[in-house]
């Protein structure tokens, strides 16, 4: 009796599982073909926007097969990360700073496109008046990802601090290049990764800045918000960041 209930008891969640797989693979088509429109609208015949786009859904498709690290939240950022490109490239800085901060409520990254929305600026033709649109791209960015944590902060605060203590002290995660290196060299890695990933993460940075300066023409938003993200995921110790 006590084996058929437990066989029972993951005949039930093997179903889940698929019934979540499906639900999610919707999302996942959802997500591209947002991705895709948005990418197209935001750069005409540019065939580097295309790879950046299908780089990105091909992440999602391995989180898919993932349950275990597939939350909404992941493809969240996904689309407000698109989105906020999207409305940069149409001069609404407003809403590109907005969509950055709900999607920095969401997963950390998007909040890196302040950093290329910031190189963009300094290269635009017209500086001023690109600094000033990054300025309220910045602050309405600051000003939402405040609004959806200020509420979660007084009700529990011990839950939100939770989440970045949670991640300061992590190690190397399933999927990740460190994880793989710490399984190849035991005991190579420091207890705290986050030192060096902040060092690796700053040296990859480094020549970004550089080309976004030394380029011949003014790069676009996401060609610069491409490689400040696969930056941030080559050094990350969990492989969603």
């Amino acid at each position: 009796g006590r084996h058929a209930a437990v066989n029972q008891q993951g005949a039930r969640r093997g179903e889940r599982d698929f019934h979540f797989g499906r639900v999610l693979i919707l999302l996942l088509a959802a997500d591209g073909y947002e991705e895709i429109r948005d990418f197209r609208n935001t750069e005409q015949n540019c065939a580097f926007s295309s790879t950046m786009t299908f780089s990105a859904d091909s992440r999602l498709l391995w989180v898919a097969c993932e349950r275990s690290t597939a939350k909404p939240n992941d493809l969240l950022a996904v689309a407000l990360t698109s989105l906020a490109i999207l409305a940069w490239t149409r001069e609404r800085p407003a809403l590109a700073g907005l969509l950055v901060g709900l999607g920095g409520a969401a997963k950390l990254y998007p909040l890196l496109l302040l950093g290329p929305l910031l190189l963009v600026a300094l290269r635009d033709p017209d500086r001023p008046r690109a600094i000033s649109r990054f300025v309220v791209a910045a602050g309405t960015a600051i000003v939402a990802w405040i609004a959806v944590n200020l509420p979660v902060y007084i009700w529990a605060p011990d839950g939100w601090r939770q989440f970045f203590v949670f991640n300061a002290d992590r190690g190397a995660d399933f999927g990740s290049p460190w994880y793989v290196l710490d399984q190849l060299a035991p005991g190579l890695l420091p207890d705290r990764l986050n030192p060096l990933l902040v060092v690796l993460a700053v040296a990859l940075l480094i020549p970004i800045v550089v080309l976004a300066f030394v380029a011949p023409q003014p790069p676009r938003l996401a060609q610069l918000a491409f490689l400040a993200v696969a930056a941030f995921l080559l050094v990350n110790k969990v492989w969603s960041p």
